[in-house]
């Protein structure tokens, strides 16, 4: 199954008379396995054209240090919006370049033992490093190649769902490269 198909079968879940969509793009800049979010967020932004809003940018990331206000702004703003929360993750070795969708909320920085509130309706995650003791360490050390690479397929099935025009490719080697868009549904 692929990103678009499994993010289609979700949104059907929620058939709620819903005002808009809101992309939850969690992550920060500052560290390549961590710029998940802020990157596919920053791709989706050139599409959103009226047709979604996005949080969580390159420019303006959405992190540990203001999630929580920024929820309460999102929530105010955007009453009765369907939330897609978009996230790194880490997991086995062999699960390395998954994206993982669920019908439900994450936790961000769970992986790191943080305690943040729940977010999104919707998650998208995707896994781009091992988990083990030292996870900052793996966030820091994550190839941003394979990062980039994860952003702009989420970006894409998110784009497909959505019927938004195409993401423009964010460098010449992403069509030439292989693809990393293995997968996972983690609903029913």
């Amino acid at each position: 199954m692929d990103l678009q198909n499994a993010i289609a079968d979700l949104r059907n879940l929620f058939h709620g008379p819903w005002t808009g969509v809101v992309f939850l793009c969690i992550g920060t800049h500052r560290v390549t396995g961590d710029g998940l979010g802020p990157l596919t967020g920053t791709l989706l932004h050139r599409l959103t054209g009226g047709h979604a809003t996005v949080y969580g940018t390159l420019q303006h990331p959405l992190h540990a240090c203001n999630l929580e206000s920024q929820m309460v702004h999102v929530k105010k703003k955007h009453p009765g919006a369907l939330l897609v929360a978009v996230d790194a993750s880490l997991g086995r070795s062999s699960s390395i370049g998954y994206i993982t969708v669920a019908s439900d909320s994450l936790l961000p920085g769970g992986g790191m033992g943080k305690a943040l509130p729940a977010v999104g309706h919707i998650s998208v995650t995707g896994i781009v490093g091992p988990q083990n003791r030292h996870p900052y360490r793996v966030l820091r050390r994550t190839p941003l190649f394979r990062t980039a690479l994860l952003a702009h397929q989420i970006a894409q099935g998110l784009r497909g769902v959505w019927h938004m025009p195409p993401v423009p490719a964010v460098w010449e080697v992403c069509d030439s490269a292989p693809q990393i868009h293995r997968i996972r549904r983690t609903y029913p």
